[in-house]
């Protein structure tokens, strides 16, 4: 959208020459691209902003929405599927689901390791709750130190884990769903295993960088607002202009599935598209005016 907008802006002040009485009076092309640029950047901030702020919540209301076939208010928020590890410092726990916010789980294992990351501990439930502070666990299997196994005392066990059900609500979740505090959350909790950590890492970096977009398209445009007011070059322009933004949409989703799998590191593939962008465009553009 930001794309066409600048191509229509720029060839209608080309065609009606407004253009070259701007440049006659002294006044350069590049300084109606610094209003523009201004312009831009103000819509990428609150892109930026609502991307944190309104974007969640609404996404999360409207899968919700979606899955109970737009039937009256959407209800609270069901049982996810969560198929992530998480870890805090020797201790991980893996989830089949999730539900209450994070209060409610199921489907649950338990690992604990030593100082020399020796498996000590093994414990799986088929439901925990959380409860004043600590998790209380039911169809409980547990095995204690190597090498022995134990039956439990009970089939119900309370049991502390540095888990809070914040951070397990997160598991499961769309990349729309989550904030920027959500992520690094996510990322902190999943860092001991790194091809758990780089969706949520990749996710974090390009919601930083997506809203920048909308100045790599009006940096693409700007070769319009150097053409000659004839209808064959400015049609040319205008193709081209599309054609590149195409193309950049193009290496930046190609980028993205590096990213999100792990080929490439999650920062390189959510920026490289935009400093590749940039680079290219102010070099085109100046190009273009000398």
């Amino acid at each position: 959208a930001v794309l066409i907008a600048a191509i229509a802006v720029l060839a209608r002040m080309v065609l009606s020459q407004e253009m070259v009485i701007l440049h006659a009076v002294g006044i350069p092309v590049f300084y109606v691209l610094g209003v523009l640029g201004c312009a831009t950047a103000a819509i990428a901030f609150l892109h930026l902003a609502f991307a944190n702020t309104v974007l969640p919540h609404s996404s999360a209301t409207l899968y919700r929405w979606q899955e109970e076939d737009y039937r009256g208010k959407p209800s609270a928020a069901p049982m996810q599927i969560a198929t992530d590890w998480v870890s805090d410092g020797s201790t991980f726990m893996h989830i089949d689901a999730v539900s209450d916010q994070g209060h409610s789980l199921r489907g649950v294992v338990v690992v604990e390791r030593d100082e020399k990351n020796i498996i000590r501990h093994y414990l799986t439930a088929k439901t925990a709750t959380y409860r004043d502070g600590a998790w209380v666990m039911q169809g409980v299997q547990e095995i204690g130190d190597i090498g022995t196994t134990s039956e439990p005392e009970a089939d119900t066990i309370i049991k502390q884990l540095p888990f809070a059900p914040k951070t397990l609500s997160l598991t499961g979740i769309r990349e729309e769903e989550l904030s920027y505090n959500d992520l690094l959350t996510l990322m902190d909790k999943t860092e001991a295993t790194d091809d758990t950590s780089r969706p949520y890492e990749f996710w974090f970096h390009r919601k930083l960088a997506y809203p920048f977009s909308s100045l790599i398209m009006l940096l693409i445009a700007a070769p319009i607002g150097l053409q000659l007011a004839r209808r064959n070059h400015m049609l040319r322009a205008s193709f081209c202009c599309v054609m590149a933004g195409f193309m950049f949409y193009v290496v930046q989703q190609l980028l993205a599935s590096l990213g999100e799998t792990g080929v490439l590191p999650p920062l390189l593939a959510a920026w490289a598209p935009m400093v590749l962008g940039a680079a290219i465009g102010n070099w085109v553009l100046l190009q273009w005016e000398s």
